[in-house]
């Protein structure tokens, strides 16, 4: 037989070494034009669900301890933060969660109430998603940390409200009104006391992935900040 063509290993298919051919190899074949558009299908569906198995799998799973949680916050203490952080961090998120098929809002902000970054990564999101944003970002804001952070401190969000008495209502001290789901991670700035804004994901995965998505972000942000060049990236940015 002669030898035939294989799949380029780039863009969502990088780490899927042979697996990519396939489609390619199905086109050499002589088989009914439904057939092929269903084994082709299947095989992308196949694909994405191991490769968004692969990419959450690999992030390694947070600490519970508070101390620990609280040093790795302040790890990523920014020299200054601007709108350019804001789109490099922003489009290292999109890119990582397209790549795995997995519908987010990325929401990047400061504690002035300035939106910096705000996207979905793909369609799919419900409107419910802009609340959970506004939820996970009231509460770095208001505690200075991580909503993994708060979650490890109190549980859930009952756990939450029972500690600093809040209400059942949605105002300043209502519980409606705050989230320890993972997925909220504060920005802190050199020489500022506080929180300075927060990073925000929305997705459906579960907390620690969530939590994790966002710290793998802002490290690979670091490295290309000092010149390496992100596998997660498609596309060429200012840092």
């Amino acid at each position: 037989m002669a030898n035939l063509p294989t799949a380029p290993r780039i863009g969502p298919y990088a780490c899927l070494g042979r697996r990519a051919s396939l489609s390619v190899l199905l086109s050499y074949y002589i088989l009914p034009a439904p057939a092929l558009d269903t084994i082709r299908s299947l095989f992308l569906l196949h694909s994405y669900q191991f490769l968004r198995r692969t990419m959450l799998n690999s992030l390694p799973s947070p600490t519970h301890s508070l101390s620990d949680l609280a040093r790795e916050e302040r790890s990523f203490t920014f020299a200054h933060f601007t709108c350019e952080h804001a789109w490099v961090i922003g489009n290292i998120l999109r890119n990582a969660l397209r790549t795995i098929d997995c519908a987010a809002l990325i929401h990047i902000s400061l504690s002035s109430s300035q939106t910096l970054f705000h996207a979905p990564s793909m369609p799919g999101m419900m409107p419910d998603a802009e609340a959970q944003v506004k939820r996970k970002r009231e509460t770095v804001l208001r505690w200075g940390h991580s909503t993994w952070f708060m979650r490890c401190k109190h549980g859930n969000d009952k756990g939450l409200a029972e500690y600093y008495g809040l209400d059942a209502g949605a105002g300043e001290n209502g519980r409606a009104r705050y989230s320890c789901e993972g997925g909220g991670y504060p920005v802190f700035v050199k020489g500022v006391e506080g929180v300075v804004g927060c990073i925000v994901v929305v997705a459906d995965i579960d907390s620690e992935q969530a939590h994790g998505v966002i710290v793998k972000a802002i490290e690979e942000y670091k490295e290309l900040r000092d010149g390496f060049r992100s596998p997660m990236r498609s596309t060429t940015v200012k840092g």
